[in-house]
């Protein structure tokens, strides 16, 4: 059998016409070419190993060109841009310019959902199907467990179910695991189905051995027994037909079993079991989401799981020393792993709630907690907790419930690309009635401020990004929120942040005689020292790695008008209209025009104004 150059693939037509040989040579093939890119660029490894078969069969049975397909997330969708002519290009993944680790509209006619953020694949599914011009093209969503039980997908599934022709055919990947493992009492309810072992074999033997259109014909019947050995199916509550358990991980039964949901012209689910990780030993036994997303690595090795300190361990490491000594809850959506609470879970598991995929449920409980009298720290990613504006807006800043809001990934984020960027959050809750918005140079002002903000009255925000930093245990003094890092005589220049470490060596490296200021607090800023800066006429640079619109830096220049100050200024931020791509953070400092050359072309402006 002559081996697939996935390289010199263009287009998924030439599925259609391989042997059931042949395709099972392609996943072997397709899995092994994934876990070789990933090991040297990194990625999202185990949920790409574990789809393979699906989406190989899902490019066999239906016609992208033709039909469409929505990765919920995307980050799964590896085998698809394989199959669209992609592989060429997976030196670049997740580089600057190269390919992104998402489906993305700019790099293929077949990548017609965008998305990084969980949830939206149903809703989007509902939509295509209702603007549809051809009422004989399929729209195939692939979900995965944890997705399909937050966020907008029960109300898709809600509006969808009874909704007459539109036919959704919907692929539950259930691996038991979003990053961490899945929780709530729908997860228990997938359990519930895939746990009758007796029931999943007798499943899988027909969906491999009898023809499509005897399975069809008795699937009423199968629906009837069903009944009695698994006694609840939420899906069949909402309207759709449901078919499985089904192995996810052979191909011959994937490929029978969309058959069977292609036919059957009834709003379905079809739910499959599949192992995340396969293939890999590693990623196979990974119960915490180590594999999830990964680095390069060395493949006889695995993944090494740094010890070095990151703003995100030295959060974690702050709250397991308060708890010792403080009663409080830390709430999280479903990043237990990526928060690095692992250790916070051991020693006070009551203490950690875990709320799936969920930040508006999240959001929710701590405002009212924290009005029943309980002391609560909510656990956001910057991009994640824009989907719950609505809720920090409404039931947490407006109402001034002083829940203290950690916000991990925040400034540019390296590896994701557009979808996972930490720049919207100032713009956002500096809009907000009663939030103040603080973030550390390094851990041991993160320590400080969380001490400080956790006996604050009004809602507290900390950000921090995604890098490495030091964690001392050396105290910190916050009597003063805006620090003086350097005097100087030709002006003044304001950042927060990691940016303190980065705009100070970029002075010291170009001899810049200028006053640098720690503003720990960004909103609402310091006016006093800038009043001070009004004063000494002197020149004035904010330099931030955030969107423009309600930045610190457009902040002070309103200030700066409103006391009709003639100090010259520039404030450096990244452009509302700008989306940064893959790429590392310096890359992406150039790609938005805020890297050292950057900064020393504004110095030399200001000066020349």
């Amino acid at each position: 059998m002559e081996k697939i150059n996935l390289e010199q693939i263009n287009d998924p037509s030439f599925i259609k016409n391989l042997t059931p040989a042949e395709l099972e040579e392609l996943v072997k093939e397709i899995r092994t070419f994934i876990l070789e890119k990933v090991s040297k660029n990194g990625g999202h490894l185990s949920s790409n190993l574990g789809t393979v078969e699906l989406i190989v069969a899902m490019h066999y049975i239906f016609d992208c060109k033709k039909d469409k397909f929505i990765f919920d997330v995307s980050h799964q969708a590896y085998t698809h841009k394989i199959l669209t002519g992609r592989a060429k290009d997976f030196d670049t993944l997740r580089k600057f310019g190269g390919l992104s680790g998402f489906a993305n509209y700019k790099e293929s006619e077949y990548d017609v959902w965008e998305s990084g953020h969980s949830s939206t694949s149903l809703a989007a599914q509902c939509g295509f199907l209702l603007a549809r011009k051809d009422p004989s093209e399929k729209v195939v969503a692939l979900i995965g467990n944890a997705s399909i039980m937050n966020g907008v997908s029960f109300e898709a599934l809600n509006y969808m179910g009874n909704l007459k022709g539109l036919n959704p055919i919907i692929i539950l990947n259930d691996n038991n695991m979003s990053i961490s493992p899945s929780v709530g009492a729908a997860s228990r309810s997938l359990s519930h189905l895939r746990s009758s072992k007796a029931y999943q074999k007798v499943n899988n033997f027909f969906a491999r051995h009898t023809p499509t259109f005897v399975r069809n014909l008795f699937h009423r019947l199968k629906k009837s027994l069903k009944g009695f050995i698994l006694q609840e199916n939420l899906f069949e509550d909402f309207g759709f037909d449901y078919m499985g358990p089904y192995d996810g991980n052979n191909l011959a039964i994937c490929i029978k079993s969309l058959r069977a949901a292609k036919m059957l012209n009834k709003p379905c689910v079809i739910h499959f079991v599949t192992k995340k990780g396969k293939g890999y030993k590693f990623a196979e036994d990974d119960k915490i989401g180590i594999y999830h997303g990964v680095g390069p690595f060395d493949l006889k090795e695995g993944v090494h799981v740094s010890n070095a300190m990151t703003f995100s361990k030295a959060a974690a490491e702050t709250l397991l020393n308060m708890r010792k000594e403080k009663e409080f809850y830390v709430i999280t959506p479903a990043m237990i792993r990526g928060s690095e609470l692992e250790e916070f879970e051991k020693a006070y598991p009551s203490s950690l709630l875990d709320v799936g995929i969920a930040e508006e449920l999240a959001a929710v409980v701590a405002s009212s907690m924290v009005k029943e009298g309980s002391k609560c720290i909510l656990m956001l990613y910057s991009t994640f907790a824009q989907r719950a504006y609505d809720y920090l807006l409404n039931d947490i800043a407006r109402s001034n419930i002083p829940v203290l809001m950690l916000i991990d990934r925040a400034d540019i984020v390296p590896g994701d690309g557009e979808t996972h960027q930490g720049i919207y959050d100032i713009s956002m809750f500096s809009a907000m009635p009663n939030v103040e918005i603080y973030q550390p140079r390094n851990g041991d002002e993160l320590n400080a401020l969380i001490n400080y903000s956790y006996t604050r009255q009004n809602p507290i925000v900390i950000r921090y990004n995604k890098g490495k930093t030091v964690l001392t245990n050396h105290k910190v003094d916050l009597t003063n929120m805006t620090e003086t890092v350097v005097e100087g005589r030709n002006g003044y220049i304001i950042t927060y942040g990691e940016n303190v470490n980065y705009i100070q060596e970029l002075m010291d490296k170009n001899n810049l005689d200028y006053t640098l200021i720690n503003m720990r607090k960004i909103h609402p800023f310091d006016r006093d020292k800038v009043d001070e800066i009004i004063a000494s006429g002197k020149p004035l640079l904010v330099y931030e790695n955030c969107a423009k619109s309600g930045s610190l830096g457009m902040h002070i220049g309103d200030y700066l008008i409103e006391k009709k100050a003639h100090n010259h200024y520039i404030a450096m931020s990244i452009k509302d209209s700008l989306n940064l791509p893959c790429g590392s953070v310096e890359e992406l400092r150039k790609f938005a025009s805020l890297a050292e050359e950057d900064i020393i072309k504004a110095i030399k402006n200001l000066e020349n104004m």
